[in-house]
């Protein structure tokens, strides 16, 4: 009985150790939401030191996150354009919105080097909100960005869905889906309906 009872109270320590260790593990990482803005440009593959500063560990294989060729904008906040370089097709992602898939061929015409990722893409963000009825309102938005070249632009314009009352309650951080619009009809909307 003693034997046991003995040989028993070394393994309690141990267990303990392990539970405390394997905790720490799981609440040590940081999502990329949580890296402040300066950290999400590098890619801490080619700059390990600076994986240290931003606080991002190494996985157990020695490997970093594939972090894929993107450019942050200048407006909306936050708002960047990632280049799929299986594909070559281009997303604009922004905050609480689906992906969006962009066309007129940009993923050749934007600089996505490592050079350029440090630096914000000047584009344009036009924001209009219409009232073609008392009751009703249409938010619309025109995306200008720059490619290689003076003074040549994409434009993409899309109209930003309503969330009704009783969906926005229950699923606040429910992401929208952008409906894309053509620039003419974003035009004649903004000509219709002037401020």
């Amino acid at each position: 009985m003693r034997k046991t009872l003995f040989r028993a109270i070394p393994l309690l320590p141990c267990a303990l150790l392990l539970a405390g260790a394997l905790s720490g593990c799981g609440s040590s990482s940081k999502g990329n939401g949580d890296l402040p803005e300066i950290c999400r440009l590098y890619d801490f593959s080619k700059d390990p030191e600076m994986a240290d500063e931003c606080g991002i560990r190494q996985t157990r294989y020695k490997s970093y996150k594939n972090i894929p060729p993107m450019r942050y904008l200048i407006a909306p906040k936050d708002a960047q354009i990632v280049l799929d370089k299986k594909t070559g097709e281009v997303e604009l992602r922004l905050r609480e919105t689906m992906p969006v898939t962009l066309g007129g061929n940009i993923g050749k015409q934007v600089d996505f080097s490592e050079k350029a990722k440090a630096h914000h893409l000047k584009n344009q963000y036009l924001y209009k909100e219409i009232f073609p009825t008392k009751n009703s309102r249409m938010r619309i938005f025109k995306l200008r960005i720059p490619v290689q070249g003076d003074d040549n632009w994409l434009d993409y314009c899309f109209r930003v869905p309503e969330r009704s009352f009783d969906l926005e309650r229950k699923h606040s951080k429910l992401a929208l889906a952008l409906d894309e619009i053509t620039c003419a009809e974003y035009d004649a909307l903004v000509k219709k309906y002037p401020d």
